[in-house]
Formats: C-alpha cells, structure tokens, sequence
C-alpha cells in the first residue's frame, strides 16, 4: 500500500508477531552479546582498558540508527505480539533488536577489531566482510518467515526467500566502517577520549548505510518503479560495499601496496602511506 500523505509506502501496522519467537530471540542474541562481554571484561582485567567494552556498549548503541534505516529501507516490526523498547521516526523498536546489536555490533566488532589490531591480510579482510554478510543473512532467512518483522516496499534482491539482500550487505558494511575508524584511531584514543568510541560506531553505521543503501533507498521508496531497476538499485548497492570494503582493505591490510615502501625517481625512499601504530606490537 502507498501513503499518498507522505509519499511513502505504507507499513503493515497490523501484522502480529509471534511473543515466544520474540521471546526466543531475545535470548539467544542475548547470549551471543554475554559472550562478548565476557571477553571484553577480562581483557579489561588483562590490559586495564576497557576498549573492548567500549566496542560492545557502542554496538548496543548503535541500535538508535535503526529507526532511521527501517524508515528508508521500509521495515516493520510488528507493535503486537511483542513489546516495544523505544520509539523514532514512528519506528518501534522491540527488546530483541537491541540485544541483536550487542551481538552483531558489539560481540562481532570485537573480534574484528582485534584481528585488525593484529594485522590481516587484504584477502582476509574481504573474506570477514562476506561472512558478515553470510551471518546477517543466515540469521534474517530464518527469522523472516517467523512474522518476527516483515519488508515491504520495493525491496530488491530477494533471491532466496524472504531477505532482500541489499540489506545484509548494508549491515555488514555498517560495522567495518564503524570498526575501521575505531582501529585507525586506536593510538590517540586514550583516556577519556577512549568514550569517542560510543558515538563512532553509530557514526559508523550511518556512513556505511549512506555510502552504499542510497540506489536501494531510492527505488524502496518510489512509487512507479520498473523491477529490473530495483534489481539494478540492488546490485549497484552490492557494487557500492565492494568498493568501500576495498577501500578499508587498503587502508587496515597488513599487505597493502599502501603501506609499502617504493622508490622514486630521485631514488629516495619513501612512505606511499604510514599508519604505523594501528597494529600492535607484538604483530608488527
């Protein structure tokens, strides 16, 4: 349905979700989040800095951008059958969305932060990106059919079942962009200035979602669009998030021509890109 008031599709207010299911998810995104913070408290104990913790409480904030991305990406979680955290933009928010950013944002940009620090490859870089993807649409393929929450709208890619694909990679661009910045910043974020990391990983995700979700967000919320441009919005959205992944690849690869050394004309060597003091020591 279109809503001709604010030239928007119209969302399905009525749609119930099922209360255990809701339930269930809670929980289990809950112990994915407990695990994390597990790791995150005793490497507080080992290290005396809680950064760790920092990225876990900012992947559970980053669970405001939500409301924002449901309104442009046209999803809906359903008001009955489960209970509603907060409101924005007239988008609720239920209790399992919030413990799915501790464990997506939280739990998983930890482990990618500390691979990072450690210093990876450009490959493996790449290959994180698309099992984060994997991860979004496993778990969203499974829940979908479920009522849990529902897309509407013009959604491109949907190639298996009920997950417009554009999404996971949305998602998954949304917490290396957040985590990037954090491990590129890691040398000055020292002392109170280590709470920054609170606010840039909702940063984070707004960046990522408006580097890549624009042709998507377009198409989702036209209302006379054709399908094979909305398929096209997908893939160009898709096209978008190799491109940014290979940018941060570039920049956080422990093999990228960036940080290697190369001679020039002169003869003198010099540093085509020095970001030393991202890695730890014990990796350099």
């Amino acid at each position: 349905m279109w809503n001709t008031v604010i030239g928007l599709p119209f969302p399905p207010v009525n749609a119930v979700a099922p209360t255990i299911i809701s339930d269930r998810a809670t929980e289990l995104w809950g112990l994915l989040a407990s695990i994390g913070m597990l790791y995150a408290l005793k490497n507080w104990r080992d290290t005396g800095r809680p950064f760790l913790l920092l990225i876990i409480l900012g992947g559970g904030m980053t669970t405001l951008v939500e409301p924002l991305v449901d309104l442009l990406g046209a999803c809906w979680h359903p008001i009955h059958g489960q209970a509603t955290v907060f409101e924005l933009l007239g988008r609720p928010i239920p209790p399992w969305i919030i413990s799915a950013y501790f464990a997506f944002f939280g739990s998983q940009g930890v482990l990618l932060y500390t691979l990072l620090r450690k210093g990876i490859s450009m490959n493996v870089i790449r290959i994180m990106f698309l099992l984060a993807v994997v991860v979004d649409a496993v778990s969203e393929e499974i829940a979908l059919p479920t009522g849990l929450y529902i897309y509407y709208g013009h959604q491109p890619l949907m190639i298996l079942g009920m997950l417009p694909w554009w999404w996971a990679a949305c998602n998954s661009i949304g917490l290396f962009v957040g985590i990037a910045l954090v491990a590129i910043l890691t040398p000055y974020l020292r002392g109170l200035w280590s709470l920054v990391i609170l606010l840039i990983l909702p940063l984070g995700d707004v960046l990522g979602y408006s580097a890549i979700g624009v042709p998507s967000f377009i198409v989702i919320n036209a209302q006379f669009v054709p399908n094979w441009l909305v398929q096209l919005a997908g893939l160009a959205t898709f096209i978008l998030a190799a491109l940014l992944v290979q940018g941060i690849a570039l920049l956080l690869g422990r093999d990228s021509p960036l940080r290697q050394t190369r001679t020039s004309d002169s003869g003198s060597i010099e540093k085509i890109a020095s970001l030393s003091g991202i890695f730890e020591p014990a990796a350099r």
